[in-house]
């Protein structure tokens, strides 16, 4: 008997992911992670696109964060020890649209280090304020 429950909790450590997902709901929580993420044009004076999405009309109904263990790789886009970070916005106006194609819903950026890389239009778009995203 204890071969057996020493086997599946060895076994179950193995296969599982090492970092638990979160979700987040609560305004100023939101606000904290939002300010990690950067916006890179310096013209409009922002820090972070917790900054930036007030003044689009954007709200933020919640975020999931969590970090890609062993097992749940696929370069590029996810590396063990990424952190993912998934936004689900509310939906642009029609002259935000008409600045640039984005939608409201998810947009992810993944955090590897200290660099941001948004995996969306939509979350390049909030970081960089251009519109030329390659996937």
């Amino acid at each position: 008997m204890k071969f057996s429950v020493a086997t599946f909790l060895v076994s179950t450590i193995l296969t599982s992911s090492v970092y638990a997902d979160e979700t987040i709901s609560d305004a100023k929580k939101i606000q904290a992670v939002l300010s990690r993420i950067p916006v890179t044009d310096k013209d409009f004076g922002y820090k972070n696109i917790g900054e930036r999405l007030p003044s689009l009309g954007m709200t933020v109904d919640r975020i999931n964060v969590g970090k890609i263990g062993k097992g749940e790789a696929e370069p590029p886009d996810f590396k063990v020890g990424d952190e993912v970070i998934d936004i689900f916005l509310s939906t642009p106006n029609e002259v935000i649209k008409a600045i640039c194609p984005i939608t409201g819903g998810r947009t992810t950026y993944v955090i590897r280090g200290k660099k941001v890389i948004p995996l969306s239009r939509t979350g390049y778009w909030l970081m960089t304020n251009r519109c030329d995203f390659k996937g």
